[in-house]
Order: C-alpha cells, then structure tokens, then sequence
C-alpha cells in the first residue's frame, strides 16, 4: 500500500467512524438493539488501531465483515451498496466530495423510511 492509498483509507476510516458512533448512538435511543449496537462496535473498534499504524491487515476484513453486517441488519439491499462498504469502495475523488456534504443518501435510510 502507497502512502497515498494509506491517507485516503485513514480518511475512509474516519468516516466510517464517524457514520458506526453515529448509528450506535442513534441505536441506543431504541428498544431491542443492543445485539446490533454489539455487532457494531466490535466492527469498529480496531479502526483507530489501523490509523496509527499498528494494525495494516484491517481494511479486507472490514469489508468482508461489513458486508456480513449488511446482511443480517438491512437484508433487503445488496450489501455492496451499503453504506459502510460503499466507503470503503469509493475513490479518492468521491470521499473527497463526501466530506463537503451535508447528507449523503445511504440505502439503509431510504428503505427504514418506508
């Protein structure tokens, strides 16, 4: 991995971050979640671990387990099109765009709104 491809996955990660604490707080406010809110956060905790540089094998095995999670919380959309492996998929053009916008339309919101 270039250095390059090591600060866009580290922002990658931040993100990711950012959407996992804002879920499981989301989660917290609601009955019956604590499995999820578990599942979770033993996804993401390692993430800092990876962004200071002691833990360079995390990024496949996120994606993998991401999509696992997709499966099991969101059954009804393709987990390559959920939100976590969307971030970890994007290039480095579009998780540039997305730290400019305010909202971004995740298929897990669209289809808990229905």
């Amino acid at each position: 991995m270039t250095q390059s491809d090591r600060v866009l996955l580290i922002r990658k990660c931040s993100q990711i971050l950012h959407e996992a604490l804002t879920e499981i707080r989301d989660l917290a406010y609601q009955n019956d979640e604590l499995e999820r809110i578990g599942d979770l956060a033993d996804l993401t905790h390692n993430i800092p671990l990876f962004m200071v540089g002691r833990h360079d094998l995390l990024p496949d095995h996120l994606r993998i387990e991401f999509m696992a999670y997709a499966r099991k919380y969101h059954p009804d959309i393709d987990p390559e099109k959920s939100r976590y492996v969307m971030l970890l998929d994007m290039d480095e053009a579009t998780c540039h765009d997305l730290h400019r916008r305010i909202s971004w339309p995740w298929p897990e919101t669209a289809t808990a709104a229905s």
